[in-house]
């Protein structure tokens, strides 16, 4: 999920919201807050804002989180309900006093959706609520506005309708949300705050450590468009107690976000063989693949093609301007015509803004080798300096989205488009950007960096590497670390690290440990003694089962973390020689193992002897007792004795509540199962009938699900058990039906015992 902001407490309970307390002794250490032990979000701005959901029922996508709709970006948005229920969700703004508002306005997320928002309510804790219908105006920027008169110090908003209607699962629904939220008051900036515990502790002493900050970019991948980058830059703050300076280093990506001019320009992409600028982008490129860019349909290389995206092929276009004029008379197309890709069967053609026409491709769908292409000419005679191609017809070949598990069209792709020998990007080239100052900024001051990096990385989306042209000081503050959006520069910056060698010389190397002896949980070390204490440091993640122990005995004490991780002992000033680290909980283990192994011995032997020995009383020998009755194993299918008519009635009765308890929606299945229960403990050979009608209902339940899987082909999803809600009811019944037979076992089989034949007693 997103990065919390200190304290955040959630809106509504959420049971699939399983968090783990990482470290939980925090909460309870005298002095120390635990939000400053982690990393937090701050919403610097007129509001903050939270939800009551975000994302899907199934996955915390922390590109949908609330701030989204709060930061002045239409193209960011909180989204909510993908797949399920959106009604009742909503989005909770709280500003640090109350004030009057008099608007709000309300923008819905960008992009194709299949659901949108129609009414919302606008509420307070006072009880003031606004209710609102929301139209095609607040599909478009800047959005809808509506009238509010509240004095107050929050608001929600709460969806209360959308144009889908309810229905039992929603797969393949779009989310809802909104991508602005406007109160007239300005954007919110979310800053992520790294954990200022350690250094405030360190405080001076800051000067004695190496220093080394990891900034990392929340990013996806871009080649699955359903889901955006998370941050689309960074923007990091870190409390510093002292004054240091650092050198920078980091990795650099191309980026799947920026236009296709700004990602030819990073390549080196930019002019014509004559040196002449050329430009070319296009409706779309295949998500995350950057060399199916537009200029790949204009560089002479049968071997690249602009690819555009998935969807509706037709409407999709590709373009490229030469600042000076070129003269054409017939233009061919290198049209990709292979098993995985859909085919244009008509382009039109637009020079310098002008109609040229439309011309049909004598193009069908072939199953041919990827890659395979057919040319075609377009009878074109004309003079200019932007050529574009738009596709008005296309025979789109389906295949099924992996995300919606709707039918969805392949894209299209051109290999080559021929204007002249004049009108050709070349190959990319290697990245050297030498310094720039507009990618990095340290407290608003832009900070030099160089980018290098061979070519096939660059385009593959593979690292390059950052540096800093000088070092970087810093002065002590709550420093705050930006970067800019990739999508404005064409270079993702994905990491920041920035290192400072301590001011302080220093200290002693630390003297040399000899392992004598190592096995998988015991390590026995030689340490020559010093004048003065040492840390025996234990390189394995902190734990109290360690023990470390002196050649006398000495316990040395429970282990502490060093490191951030790491198991330490204390070795007082002269203390030396054979120290012993053992891994005690291992013979809790043991003994456990041990236990269980002799714990299945006993049983087997019990079993055994049982079949051997087989408590007969009808073989008693005269003048022997009956002795007390010894353990025996029972066959499963031996008949159990009857039951007599009120306690069979009373055991019915049972079933009877605990059936209607669990499936109350169907009244008929407590009474049956009652019946069942009645029927096997009166008739003692009826008694297996409810283990065969469990086996019946799971197998009945299976066979639906297999068919209906062979026929519907449904996708192995998080809505996937939903499909078959058809017969939930009947595992259910399954596993009632064993209940059955359980409460037949308790009830009839301690009869056994009961009615044994009495042995005729001995002669004379």
């Amino acid at each position: 999920g997103y990065t919390e902001q200190a304290g955040e407490e959630p809106l509504e309970f959420d049971p699939t919201d399983n968090r783990l307390p990482l470290f939980p002794a925090t909460a309870t250490t005298p002095g120390l807050d635990p939000d400053d032990t982690r990393t937090v979000s701050e919403q610097r701005g007129p509001v903050t804002v939270r939800a009551s959901a975000y994302g899907n029922p199934v996955t915390y996508t922390n590109d949908d989180r609330p701030v989204f709709a709060v930061d002045g970006d239409p193209t960011t948005a909180w989204t909510v309900a993908a797949f399920s229920e959106a009604r009742g969700e909503y989005l909770r703004l709280d500003l640090p006093a109350p004030r009057h508002l008099d608007h709000v306005t309300l923008l819905q997320p960008p992009g194709p959706a299949n659901r949108h928002i129609t009414e919302v309510t606008i509420r307070t804790d006072d009880g003031e609520v606004t209710r609102a219908a929301l139209d095609e105006r607040s599909l478009v920027a800047p959005g809808q506005t509506i009238p509010l008169d509240l004095q107050t110090d929050h608001l929600e908003i709460v969806v209360t309708d959308t144009d889908v209607p309810r229905r039992p699962t929603y797969p393949g629904v779009s989310p809802v949300g909104f991508a602005e939220v406007d109160l007239g008051l300005g954007p919110v900036v979310e800053v992520i705050r790294t954990p200022r515990a350690l250094l405030d502790r360190l405080g001076d002493d800051l000067d004695r450590h190496d220093l080394t900050l990891v900034f990392t970019r929340e990013r996806t991948n871009p080649r699955e468009p359903v889901r955006d980058d998370p941050e689309a830059f960074m923007r990091r703050s870190v409390a510093l107690p002292t004054p240091r300076t650092f050198e920078l280093a980091g990795t650099v990506r191309l980026s799947a976000a920026a236009a296709e001019p700004d990602v030819d320009a990073v390549v080196g992409r930019v002019t014509d063989a004559s040196g002449l600028p050329l430009r070319a982008r296009s409706s779309g490129r295949l998500a995350g693949d950057l060399p199916s860019g537009a200029s790949s349909a204009f560089d002479g290389d049968p071997t690249t093609a602009w690819t555009g995206v998935f969807g509706p092929q037709v409407g999709q276009w590709v373009r490229v301007h030469r600042d000076e004029a070129i003269e054409v008379d017939g233009i061919a197309l290198d049209v990709v015509v292979d098993a995985d890709h859909s085919v244009p069967t008509a382009v039109r053609v637009v020079v310098d803004g002008a109609d040229h026409g439309e011309f049909p491709l004598d193009l069908e769908l072939e199953d041919r080798p990827r890659g395979s292409t057919r040319r075609v000419t377009l009878p074109v005679r004309a003079t200019g300096r932007t050529f574009e191609f738009r596709i008005t017809a296309a025979h789109e070949r389906l295949t099924r989205d992996w995300y919606s598990a709707t039918p969805i069209a392949m894209p299209v792709a051109i290999a080559d488009i021929d204007l002249g020998s004049m009108v050709a990007f070349g190959p990319p080239g290697d990245i050297d950007t030498g310094c720039r100052d507009d990618l990095v900024t340290v407290d608003g001051r832009p900070v030099s960096v160089r980018i290098t990096g061979a070519a096939a990385d660059a385009v593959a989306r593979r690292g390059l590497a950052l540096t800093s042209c000088e070092p970087v000081p810093v002065d002590p503050s709550d420093v705050l670390v930006e970067t800019a959006p990739g999508a404005d520069t064409g270079l993702d910056i994905d990491q920041l690290v920035f290192r400072s060698p301590r001011p302080v010389p220093a200290g002693a190397v630390p003297a040399p440990v000899e392992v004598v002896e190592r096995d998988d949980t015991t390590l026995v070390v030689d340490v020559t003694p010093a004048d003065e204490a040492r840390w025996l440091v234990l390189g394995q993640s902190h734990n109290a089962g360690w023990t470390a122990r002196l050649a006398d005995g000495t316990d040395l004490g429970e282990p502490v973390v060093l490191d951030a991780f790491a198991n330490a002992w204390l070795l007082p000033a002269g203390t030396g020689g054979r120290v012993t680290l053992r891994w005690t909980p291992q013979r809790v283990v043991d003994a456990a193992l041990a236990a269980s192994a002799l714990a299945v011995l006993i049983t087997l032997l019990v079993a055994a002897r049982s079949r051997r020995r087989p408590d007969d009383s009808s073989t008693l020998r005269p003048g022997r007792q009956l002795g007390p009755e010894r353990p025996r194993l029972r066959p499963p299918l031996t008949p159990l004795p009857t039951v007599a008519r009120r306690t069979a009635r009373r055991a019915a009765l049972a079933v009877l509540v605990g059936a209607w308890f669990f499936l109350p929606q169907w009244p008929l299945a407590a009474p049956a199962l009652a019946l069942l229960a009645l029927v096997t403990l009166r008739r003692p050979r009826l008694g297996l009938l409810s283990a065969w009608a469990a086996v019946a209902a799971v197998g009945v339940a299976g066979a639906y699900v297999a068919a209906a899987q062979w026929h519907n082909r449904y996708p192995p999803d998080f809505v996937w058990p939903q499909q078959f809600e058809a017969v939930h009811v009947v595992g259910v019944l399954a596993i009632l039906a064993v209940g059955v037979e359980v409460v037949r076992e308790a009830v009839a089989a301690p009869r056994l015992t009961r009615e044994r034949p009495t042995p005729p007693p001995p002669p004379g």
